[in-house]
């Protein structure tokens, strides 16, 4: 008699797959461990292979688990690429590069999970900062002018729950604040009007 199969949690992570990301239908099969110890799966709709870390930011990543976890923690505790390369060993080069996915993997959580915000107090701020150098230290005819000098960050946080809501990055114009405000209106629920 043939063992049951387990209970699979993950979904196909082929977006050319019909069950892409869905629970219902889906027939997934374990088949081993590679070489870094991750559970591969294969998807018997779309005949396609992939590993339980796909879609995350330890996807082709050689580092342990554990490690990883130390890097985020010491990024969190403010500590410089430098010295968390001191700290841990590991090369400035990689923790950039970790760094860089999990800020893309953020945002991509933050598009995600930013839906239907209730309508409550926001704090809206800018903060200045520089590129390279201060603006009046640009020259005009250089050729990093145009990525050189002043920047602001326009930013909304919900008060409360501190939820950063949105950013926008530019010059400091109406246009670049107009973007936050138009971020922050798409992801708050508008309260509808009630008719007497």
């Amino acid at each position: 008699m043939a063992r049951p199969r387990s209970k699979i949690d993950i979904t196909c992570q082929n977006p050319k797959c019909c069950y892409y990301l869905i629970e219902d239908g889906k027939d997934i099969v374990k088949r081993g461990k590679n070489r870094a110890g991750h559970q591969q799966y294969f998807c018997n709709h779309c005949k396609s292979w992939f590993v339980e870390t796909a879609n995350t930011p330890l996807y082709h990543k050689h580092l342990p688990l554990s490690e990883i976890i130390l890097i985020c923690k010491l990024l969190v505790e403010k500590l410089g690429i430098r010295g968390i390369e001191r700290a841990t060993g590991h090369h400035r080069d990689t923790i950039c590069q970790l760094l860089g996915d999990l800020a893309i993997h953020a945002e991509a959580m933050t598009q995600f999970l930013s839906k239907d915000v209730k309508l409550t107090p926001f704090e809206v701020d800018e903060l200045w900062s520089t590129v390279k150098k201060k603006q009046k230290k640009v020259k005009s005819g250089s050729t990093g002018a145009n990525h050189e000098g002043d920047i602001w960050i326009f930013t909304c946080v919900k008060l409360g729950s501190y939820l950063f809501l949105a950013y926008s990055l530019g010059s400091r114009t109406q246009e670049v604040c107009r973007d936050m405000v138009e971020l922050v209106f798409g992801r708050t629920k508008l309260p509808t009007p009630v008719i007497r």
